[in-house]
């Protein structure tokens, strides 16, 4: 564990990042699958709640998570 720490360290991340930007990636990908609900979304990506997820979202795109499907998704409404 200490040499992964190290490792990651050495080239400037760290395993908490690692797992954000796995989130993240996953999030976006999910986000534009219109047969997910926006709290099943957070439920598979391990967030307790939608609201939880609906701020880590923004954090990562500066958008809701709807305001996004709607942005990225042709026949979803805008809000």
């Amino acid at each position: 564990e200490r040499t992964l720490i190290r490792k990651l360290a050495s080239i400037g991340t760290s395993y908490r990042d690692l797992v954000d930007e796995e989130r993240k990636a996953r999030a976006l990908l999910l986000i534009i699958n219109q047969s997910l609900s926006i709290p099943n979304i957070a439920d598979l990506l391990g967030f307790p709640d939608r609201s939880v997820f609906g701020r880590k979202f923004r954090n990562w795109t500066t958008q809701t998570p709807a305001a996004y499907r709607a942005k990225h998704v042709p026949g979803i409404p805008a809000f």
